[in-house]
């Protein structure tokens, strides 16, 4: 039984750390493209001219979320700490009910968004 704990413990570390990894990417490119003055030029190449502030402020909280959640698992799993794994639970729980409450309100408020 050992080999197999062991087996899904590192592949778990593995995992989160892959996922703490792309929390980092996420961050570095959300930070690069709200202080760079020359990422709005290359944002706004095309036929969209849209302000690039809301969607990198966005972008930077996902990114420091699965970042801190990464770390969680990770930590969590190498250590076998039985906190770390519940917050990371926890976090992945309050993820999923936001989802499904931004996919109820989307279904919802459809017809206002579509006559603006």
């Amino acid at each position: 039984m050992t080999g197999v704990s062991g087996c899904l413990k590192y592949s778990m570390f593995i995992f989160n750390f892959f996922f703490w990894l792309c929390g980092i990417l996420f961050l570095g490119i959300a930070i690069w493209v709200r202080v760079s003055p020359d990422s709005n030029e290359f944002i706004n190449q095309g036929d969209f001219h849209t302000h690039s502030q809301g969607p990198a402020n966005l972008l930077i909280a996902v990114g420091a979320i699965i970042m801190v959640l990464g770390f969680l698992g990770c930590c969590g799993a190498i250590k076998e700490s039985r906190c770390l794994l519940i917050l990371f639970f926890i976090g992945l729980l309050l993820i999923l009910l936001l989802q499904l409450a931004a996919g109820a309100l989307g279904v919802a408020l459809k017809p206002e968004v579509c006559t603006m």
